[in-house]
Parts: structure tokens; sequence; C-alpha cells
């Protein structure tokens, strides 16, 4: 599982994410969080870095 988001986001709390990657440890299951600084809701500063996270999460798991 990838939890992508920006540093920045005026939607969503990073610190959403960062007790859900929390909850995650704690359950021991898999994931990656990557935290874009200086970005918004849609990524679209990493647009590209972000759709090749995804693409790798594909290729090692499906």
């Amino acid at each position: 599982m990838h939890l992508l988001i920006s540093a920045n986001d005026s939607r969503i709390s990073v610190n959403n994410s960062i007790e859900f990657a929390k909850a995650l440890d704690s359950t021991k299951i898999s994931h990656k969080l990557v935290i874009y600084p200086d970005d918004n809701h849609g990524l679209q500063k990493n647009h590209s870095a972000a759709n090749q996270e995804i693409i790798n999460w594909f290729n090692k798991y499906l």
C-alpha cells in the first residue's frame, strides 16, 4: 500500500496520513508513506514521481 500526500495539502492534513501509517505499522501491514513537500492535493508538481511510485507498487505486488 502506498500513501502519497503533500506536506501542504489544503484538503487533507498530512498528519492524517502519518497517523494512518503508524496504525499500519502497529498491525504489521506493509506500506510506504511518501510525503512530497510544497505541493497541492493533486500532487501536480510531483505527478510523475507519484505515478512512478504507483507503477513500482503494481510491478512488485501484482
